[in-house]
């Protein structure tokens, strides 16, 4: 049930990393268990890099200044305020090694920098255009864009989009993670994230499929799960942070990539 998808870019063939997909395949053997009785309820949760970078691909919207502005964020009105667990640091890069997509200049002309928006939990920045920013007295952060996020028609507006949008990683692998986290339910795999998050509130219900986990160690398939709560809910409870970063460009268009580790959660409800 785990993922075996290896996101990552590469220069040569002789920079490909075999050891990526064996730890893959390792990772997709591990999960191959018989179902386990699961009782719904709140549960500690471990999410694996690539139910993370799900999540991101719609949940970016939450930290453009555009939202911000009109109140289309549920941090509205909360720069320089708390707004995830102090383990988590989110960035916007033009490039970026890991995926390979380099965004030099914006659809304005706007030179690329790198942006943090979430710095040991605190949100310290926004996503800006030209227009935004001079709304805000900020400077642009080279995030213009023109490209449609679900189509292929090209917008007469300039939006805000990310480049390569990722929450930084932490250190140890996810099996430390599960480790730490002893009793819980590894989220292994999560479905439809595009109608699933409401980015002006929040909200998620995502499907998703999991591990029940006993002692830190995977002891039964848990599937036709259903986790829901809030995204800045899900970041403020943030435990722990893995080293395993999984790279997603965006899929109909591979115009922005989104990246994070797998991470340790206090609590999540899950129904099924």
């Amino acid at each position: 049930c785990a993922s075996l998808r290896v996101q990552r870019s590469f220069g040569a063939l002789p920079d490909v990393q075999p050891a990526l997909f064996d730890a893959a395949l390792d990772k997709w053997e591990a999960c191959q268990l018989p179902a386990a009785d699961f009782t719904p309820g709140a549960y500690p949760c471990v999410l694996d890099s690539s139910v993370m970078t799900n999540i991101l691909l719609t949940s970016w919207q939450m930290f453009t200044a555009q939202g911000y502005l009109h109140h289309g964020t549920p941090y509205a009105g909360k720069l320089g305020q708390t707004a995830a667990s102090p383990v988590l640091q989110i960035v916007d890069r033009p490039e970026s090694p890991e995926s390979g997509f380099c965004f030099p200049v914006d659809a304005e002309g706007t030179p690329g920098r790198e942006v943090t928006l979430v710095r040991d939990g605190v949100l310290c920045g926004l996503m800006h255009n030209l227009t935004t920013a001079a709304a805000m007295g900020a400077e642009p952060t080279g995030n213009a864009g023109r490209k449609a996020l679900l189509s292929g028609n090209l917008p007469t507006v300039l939006g805000i989009i990310p480049r390569n949008f990722a929450i930084a990683p932490g250190q140890g692998s996810l099996w430390q993670l599960l480790e730490a986290m002893g009793d819980g339910v590894y989220i292994c795999e999560s479905f439809d994230e595009f109608h699933s998050i409401n980015v002006a509130s929040g909200d998620y219900s995502i499907p998703c499929n999991g591990v029940l986990v006993q002692g830190g160690r995977m002891a039964g398939r848990v599937e036709g799960l259903t986790i829901t709560g809030t995204v800045q809910g899900l970041l403020s409870d943030v435990r722990a942070v893995a080293a395993d970063t999984a790279v997603l460009p965006m899929e109909m268009l591979r115009s922005y990539t989104v990246a994070a580790p797998s991470v340790w959660v206090s609590r999540l409800q899950l129904s099924r």
